[in-house]
């Protein structure tokens, strides 16, 4: 974890003891999934998924650890046995655990031996089952149980958006049937209903099967299936408070801003992909159709949704802005940030880069509210300030995350002033830029692997230490 402007700070590394309530003497942490996102509260507590070192064990289990520094515990671990659930039943981790500004975790169960599944919600050490499957809740309609539960997501206040399955009814009057079961939940008590299968949207059709993935301020962002009489397709869509969903991306709809093109079919899209902020804008990262006029040099689009209409900032195969003659050959990583910019990495071919006017394959860092406002932060072969020495930044991954005030980038390569070589991270806060020219605001770590940054406070980084 690191503090912009402090020093990084080792939050665990593999062989570190692995502590908690009912883990066996002797656990340690085998490796931290990295593809799981990072994310830390303004106390600089941190929730992760990692696998663990059971001695007489030939596996690694899963397990969900979190807590601040020097305060690691393992909250949840595969086969944890778990009484109040049944005789026999072990508890198993499911899907990504998250954590609020105010350090509550959020994390998802399922079990062996006839269990239910499960959320839970809490302070390290102090957390709490929200939601079930197969008891009655008084509140519920229905017969009042959720049938299927799937993993949360928090939002920075705490509060926690969830899919729950319920079960129908199997006597008059049916309120619950298999055609309106599917629905989003934020956590209670009492549960507020996000969104509902059956739900008719704008311009026809219903939405079902939800599966949430982001929860920022009052937005809940979601996949689901939009049913229309000839087909189904999954979408992108967004609810604000438990308004009528918004589809935001649509495989069969046109693709603002390219020519009558329409956005390409997609399943369930990554985190990664498409990003929401408390403000409700979204930015995404989307393929085209190939046809036409679309091909595999301009098929690749970053998009920005503010909360009305969807345009486009930039698109493969484009004039670069400010740089004639240049094109993107390449756009990814699209990211919403809480100013409401959207932010992405782009690959330029063409000699010409304002650093370097005879550079050719070079890779910038864009961001800015449209097309038109698009402004270049960072590019390889360019200045980075090191505190008291500026260094060049030589390549970077296309790993992106931000807070409240910065940017997180994995720099694969730099060189500090002195000519030292070294891998790093850099917290860049693009509103303030050194006299020089260099961006400011730089935390050096070597690593190998990413990072991600949470809303605000401590900046969570992980990897694997270099001698």
């Amino acid at each position: 974890s690191a503090v912009p402007g402090g020093p990084v700070q080792l939050w665990g590394r593999a062989g570190d003891p692995a502590l908690g309530d009912g883990v066996p003497g002797g656990t340690t942490i085998a490796s931290f999934q990295s593809s799981v996102p990072l994310e830390a509260s303004d106390t600089g507590v941190v929730a992760r998924r990692v696998t663990i070192n059971v001695p007489g064990t030939a596996f690694q289990p899963s397990a969900v650890v979190a807590g601040g520094m020097g305060t690691l515990r393992v909250e949840v671990f595969d086969e944890k046995p778990w009484p109040a659930f049944g005789q026999g039943v072990k508890l198993r981790t499911g899907g990504d655990c998250g954590v609020s500004r105010t350090g509550e975790i959020a994390f998802h169960t399922t079990s062996s031996g006839g269990g239910p599944n499960a959320v839970w919600k809490g302070q390290p050490g102090a957390v709490a089952m929200i939601a079930r499957e197969d008891i009655k809740y008084v509140g519920l309609p229905g017969r009042g149980i959720f049938d299927t539960l799937r993993a949360p997501a928090i939002n920075e206040t705490g509060e926690i958006c969830f899919y729950g399955q319920l079960l129908p009814d199997f006597v008059e009057p049916v309120v619950v049937s298999n055609a309106n079961s599917h629905r989003l939940w934020k956590a209670g008590p009492p549960f507020v209903e996000l969104a509902g299968s059956g739900q008719e949207v704008a311009g026809g059709g219903t939405l079902a099967e939800y599966q949430a993935w982001a929860f920022r301020g009052p937005w809940a962002l979601f996949t689901a299936n939009h049913r229309q009489p000839a087909r189904t397709d999954t979408v992108v869509a967004v609810t604000k408070d438990g308004a009528t969903p918004q589809i935001i991306l649509h495989p069969q709809r046109n693709a603002p801003d390219a020519g009558g093109t329409s956005l390409g079919p997609f399943a369930f899209v990554s985190h990664l992909d498409t990003t929401v902020v408390p403000s409700g804008v979204v930015v995404t990262n989307q393929r085209l159709l190939i046809g036409g006029a679309v091909n595999s040099t301009n098929a690749k689009g970053i998009w920005r949704w503010d909360g009305a209409a969807l345009r486009l900032l930039a698109r493969q195969g484009e004039e670069v802005p400010g740089l004639p003659g240049r094109h993107w050959l390449d756009v990814r990583t699209g990211l919403a940030l809480p100013s409401g910019k959207g932010a992405f990495f782009a690959y330029v071919p063409e000699a010409g880069s304002p650093v370097n006017p005879t550079k050719r394959n070079w890779t910038g860092l864009w961001w800015g509210e449209s097309a038109a406002s698009l402004a270049l932060l960072l590019e390889d072969g360019g200045p980075i300030d090191l505190g008291g020495s500026v260094g060049t930044v030589h390549s970077f991954y296309s790993i992106l995350s931000a807070n409240d005030t910065h940017l997180l980038v994995n720099l694969l390569y730099l060189t500090a002033g002195g000519g030292a070589s070294a891998i790093g991270l850099a917290l860049l806060d693009p509103a303030a830029a050194a006299p020089n020219g260099a961006l400011g605001g730089t935390v050096r770590l070597d690593y190998n692997e990413d990072g991600n940054l949470a809303e605000a406070g401590d900046l969570p980084v992980s990897g694997v230490l270099c001698e």
